[in-house]
């Protein structure tokens, strides 16, 4: 039988979404084509997929905000 695998999530950031969405760049970039990790515990396209989701989040989240600036503002 395999042994289980376990992976560590950080769930509360400190970070500003702008900073997370660096260093998640900064791990892909460092990551891909790395010998030091020929089998990463993530498939690294997956990782881009999530930061495209976060990222086109924040984006949604802005323009939400704008809009109901200019539509709350006297």
């Amino acid at each position: 039988m395999a042994a289980t695998k376990y992976i560590r999530v950080l769930v509360t950031f400190t970070q500003s979404d702008h900073q997370i969405e660096e260093i998640a760049g900064a791990v892909i970039t460092g990551m891909t084509s790395n010998k030091n990790y020929p089998n990463a515990p993530v498939d690294l396209a997956d990782v881009e997929g999530a930061l495209t989701v976060f990222t086109a989040a924040i984006a949604t989240q802005v323009c939400t905000t704008r809009i109901h600036r200019s539509v709350t503002s006297p």
